[in-house]
């Protein structure tokens, strides 16, 4: 089996090889890398990452998931880390959304729950309500802006500064701005665990200041940089549209309050606006939780989805 080069990077993740790599080609051509692991009983969960982060991210939790359930994941269109990136393709929300509804066709499973991590929130959201993606339940680890992006951290106001610079600068400016990128990831070396995974990411994401545009260029069409012509991950927009993902399917929210990434704040008002939906705050585990502590995480969506898989086998019976 082939994996991409990138897995090299992160050795310590011994259960990443129960992934069975593979690929698709989505509705526009382009080639996505898929994994799947586990048996295929009636339940399947499909996990879901935000762009340029790796799926090895959420692959422990994953890998716990697949004990009781099929899984399946893939990577994001964009990342720069990627073995194969393609010129001239779109790499907004909708087309995330359109890749995980391909993805999910393919699979045919009978019921369908997803596991979305931060911008990862937004893919499934629009898969469910504009594509059409079968849904029977949604477990959102630590989403961003569904507070319409009244609680933004310091990180995401750097991040959003930095992405800016890429995108409007020229070719000189560009060599500049990654030198000092890839300087400042180095200070972060002491820092916190999530600081340190997330410094990690950075690295791959921005090798080559080629690299550096790429990854800017995918984040920026994503629509996680605030822009004039498409807002929908902001305001009442983005508060609109995470409200009618909870009308329509069973929610469970999981947030962290020491997250210094995405504060804990904007899952709480989401819950408090959408009383059906589910929220647990854990004390500890940072915004890479998936990836630091899987079990936590895992013992929580599981029962979420035992829970409403039965419900809608009920329905369904009856």
């Amino acid at each position: 089996m082939v994996y991409p080069r990138y897995w090299k990077k992160f050795p310590e993740l011994s259960k990443k090889e129960l992934f069975q790599p593979g690929a698709i080609m989505a509705s526009d051509g382009y080639r996505l890398n898929t994994y799947a692991a586990g048996d295929a009983p009636k339940d399947t969960i499909v996990f879901v990452n935000p762009p340029t982060i790796p799926f090895l991210l959420m692959s422990s939790l994953a890998a716990a998931l697949s004990a009781e359930f099929r899984v399946l994941s893939w990577e994001t269109r964009g990342a720069p880390f990627l073995d194969e990136i393609h010129e001239n393709v779109s790499l907004s929300l909708d087309r995330h959304a359109r890749d995980l509804t391909d993805i999910v066709s393919v699979a045919g499973p009978q019921q369908v729950h997803y596991v979305g991590w931060c911008g990862g929130s937004w893919i499934i959201s629009v898969a469910v309500l504009k594509t059409g993606a079968p849904a029977t339940s949604i477990s959102l680890i630590a989403p961003n802006n569904v507070d319409g992006g009244q609680n933004q951290t310091d990180y995401q106001s750097r991040a959003e500064a930095i992405i800016k610079r890429f995108i409007d600068a020229n070719a000189d400016e560009v060599e500049t701005i990654h030198k000092v990128i890839q300087a400042g990831t180095q200070k972060g070396v002491c820092g916190t665990q999530t600081q340190n995974i997330l410094r990690r990411v950075a690295e791959l994401n921005l090798e080559t200041p080629q690299c550096a545009l790429q990854w800017a260029r995918t984040i920026n069409e994503f629509g996680i940089v605030r822009r004039a012509a498409d807002d929908q991950l902001w305001g009442g927009a983005a508060t609109s549209l995470f409200d009618r993902l909870c009308d329509q399917v069973p929610v469970l929210i999981l947030h962290c309050r020491d997250d210094d990434i995405v504060g804990h704040r904007c899952s709480l008002l989401a819950s408090e606006r959408n009383p059906g939906s589910k929220l647990i705050l854990y004390p500890v585990g940072g915004h890479c939780v998936p990836y630091v502590n899987p079990s936590m995480l895992s013992a929580d969506i599981a029962s979420f989805v035992r829970q409403t898989g039965r419900l809608a086998s009920g329905r369904t019976a009856a």
